[in-house]
């Protein structure tokens, strides 16, 4: 089944991204390492405003508060990932169902504003890329 863009303008009841996993890492008191991981039921929601990440529990940011937007092309026993990087210190690492998700994800950042970093860019820029 082919994957539907990210529609736009995005609906109010949000548009739920085909996610296959998330990771979560933080500091806890600025210095306590957090790590959490989910592969059985994460969920990314875009909303108008926002968006709601679920790794154990569903954390909302704005899309102001996304400090930058990295890629990590696929390695050696790893998938490509998305890495959004938050005003408050936490890091997301989604990896998605498809390179097309990924394009479609990256474009949705760069259309709002966002810093992508220089990996983020090149796979838009590439041949196939939606940028």
């Amino acid at each position: 089944m082919p994957y539907p863009r990210i529609p736009q303008p995005l609906p109010f009841e949000g548009f739920a991204v085909p996610v296959d996993g998330i990771e979560y890492r933080a500091f806890l008191l600025g210095f306590f390492p957090v790590h959490s991981r989910n592969s059985l039921s994460p969920r990314l929601v875009l909303y108008p405003a926002h968006l709601a990440i679920k790794v154990i529990g569903t954390s909302q940011y704005e899309y102001t508060a996304l400090r930058q937007v990295g890629y990590r092309p696929e390695r050696f026993l790893s998938r490509a990932k998305i890495e959004l990087r938050c005003q408050d210190g936490a890091r997301y690492y989604l990896t998605l169902g498809s390179a097309a998700v990924e394009r479609d994800l990256l474009q949705f950042f760069r259309n709002r504003g966002l810093p992508l970093t220089a990996a983020a860019a090149q796979v838009l820029d590439a041949p196939g890329g939606t940028g």
